[in-house]
């Protein structure tokens, strides 16, 4: 496991590079990995606490390619991603993109922020051309659900 430092270098500069995060943006977060897991918190746990998993959220997730962000990670972040990010603003588009289907995008091959209406919503796969969302299947039909109560559009 790497030491704090590096792994707060790697995973800011992976933030910084792929999703264009401001560095200053992310000096509130405190990050700790775990069995290849990266959790981001907003303050250090008391070293007296027993627990089984570090504290705040998930973050990323290593993977034989790089990290994989987490589509809570990606939600948290919001406004602060300027790149990396495939903005939907069909209501349609979005159902279709949670149902499974594959979107046009004009990024390069790698994970990006998936968002609707400017609000970042997950995380999505870019591969030739296509996005696919990564979106938790409970997050899925979250949004799925609030998409057919909201106004049509």
């Amino acid at each position: 496991m790497p030491s704090c430092a590096s792994l707060r270098d790697e995973v800011v500069g992976y933030l910084v590079e792929r999703f264009g995060v401001d560095r200053s943006g992310l000096d509130r977060f405190h990050f700790d990995e775990q069995r290849g897991e990266v959790w981001a918190a907003t303050c250090v746990a008391p070293s007296n606490l027993s627990l089984s998993r570090p504290a705040g959220v998930r973050a990323l997730r290593r993977t034989q390619s790089g990290f994989k962000p987490t589509s809570a990670f990606l939600a948290l972040l919001g406004g602060a991603i300027r790149a990396g990010r495939v903005e939907v603003e069909n209501k349609g588009d979005m159902m279709a993109l949670l149902l499974g289907k594959e979107l046009l995008c004009s990024l390069d091959s790698g994970f990006a922020a998936i968002s609707f209406r400017g609000d970042a919503v997950g995380c999505g796969a870019v591969r030739e051309g296509k996005i696919r969302a990564l979106i938790p299947t409970g997050r899925k039909k979250e949004l799925l659900e609030a998409l057919a109560a909201g106004p049509r559009a």
